[in-house]
């Protein structure tokens, strides 16, 4: 229980410069395959933490922003809060970056003291729909860092948006008037005497029409640029 409950401190202090809004994700990563999701503070999206490893617990934290302006911007406004949770703040990285096909991304790493003990944060961000999704990588600093998390951070993706087809509305229309039909005169079936045979029709046919179906070779997914080690 004291472990759990400090990855909940050291996730609160990680996020102390965030101003959460709750909501479904319009962005998604792959959270590493053995890490354990924990309970989220109210605002976050979701806690994942290492908790097979001995010592200090790694921690992943996913949580959305409401922000209108752009990546830069948002990153600036965020290191501006740190120093009143993170004393001796120093910023590694304030870069852009892309993730997931080419999205264009912001990566932010900064270090600082929390509860006693050195602190390394690594950030992913993406912004879609007026906010900003952060992937954040927490571990002491001097620990060294879990390839599957830093994995974790290239991964985030914009969500894939449900699109639903409208139904074309129903016109009613005023119906035409059907001719009146007109009687004409029948013209008489000539006789054909017996002496002259059937009478044979050929219906020409049609041979098979040849379709040729485009190819297409496969599609390379684009290079992902990982955060600088």
């Amino acid at each position: 229980m004291a472990k759990r409950a400090a990855v909940v401190a050291f996730v609160l202090i990680a996020c102390a410069a965030a101003s959460f809004a709750a909501a479904g994700p319009g962005a998604t990563f792959t959270p590493p395959l053995y890490w354990t999701r924990e309970a989220a503070p109210p605002g976050i999206i979701g806690v994942w933490a290492d908790l097979n490893a001995p010592g200090f617990h790694q921690t992943l934290v996913f949580r959305r922003e409401a922000f209108l302006g752009s990546l830069s911007d948002f990153a600036t406004q965020n290191l501006a809060k740190l120093p009143y949770s993170l004393s001796g703040l120093r910023v590694g990285a304030n870069q852009s970056t892309t993730t997931c096909g080419g999205t264009p991304a912001r990566y932010l790493s900064y270090a600082g003291m929390a509860l006693g003990r050195p602190l390394l944060v690594e950030e992913m961000m993406v912004a879609r729909g007026g906010f900003v999704y952060v992937l954040a990588y927490s571990r002491l600093f001097g620990q060294q860092s879990a390839p599957e998390a830093r994995a974790a951070l290239t991964s985030i993706c914009l969500s894939a948006v449900a699109s639903v087809k409208a139904k074309p509305p129903v016109v009613v229309g005023t119906p035409t008037p059907l001719p009146k039909p007109v009687r004409r005169p029948q013209t008489p079936t000539p006789f054909i005497p017996a002496s002259a045979g059937p009478v044979t029709t050929s219906v020409p046919t049609a041979g098979p029409i040849a379709t040729t179906e485009p190819t297409a070779g496969p599609v390379a997914n684009p290079a992902t640029t990982s955060p600088p080690q």
